[in-house]
């Protein structure tokens, strides 16, 4: 499934753009697993930006054909629930606000879990 960053989408990681323009510069596409997660639990970076730039360069390569499928607007949903807990205070997780994938061979319910296999091609678990 390809995706798409038009319409609200667009219009929300412009917004974001803007915001994230006053907080000091850091390269978000520079950083590993490690120092992503500590800018963000230190509040240099939201999750939000993260994801927001990974999706945006996952978008600017997407012929690389990397993915079977992905929900841009779930993985974003995501981001913001650990910017919501971290303002709130809340101890967030070891990995909070880092995106991962999951190999098509894991049943994900809503994500094609084909296995490489043509044959399960249109197989979507439930759960």
């Amino acid at each position: 499934m390809p995706l798409h960053l038009g319409g609200r989408l667009g219009a929300a990681l412009a917004h974001l753009a803007r915001t994230e323009a006053e907080k000091p510069r850091v390269d978000l596409l520079a950083l590993g697993a490690r120092e992503a997660v500590e800018h963000i639990r230190n509040g240099d970076i939201t999750a939000e930006s993260y994801v927001a730039q990974l999706l945006a360069q996952y978008d600017a390569h997407r012929d690389l054909n990397v993915a079977t499928a992905i929900e841009p607007a779930g993985v974003l949903e995501a981001a913001r629930a650990v910017d919501r807990a971290r303002a709130r205070g809340a101890r967030i997780g070891p990995a909070a606000g880092l995106p991962f994938a999951v190999k098509d061979q894991i049943a994900v319910a809503g994500l094609p879990a084909t296995g490489g296999t043509g044959a399960l091609k249109a197989y979507v678990p439930k759960r």
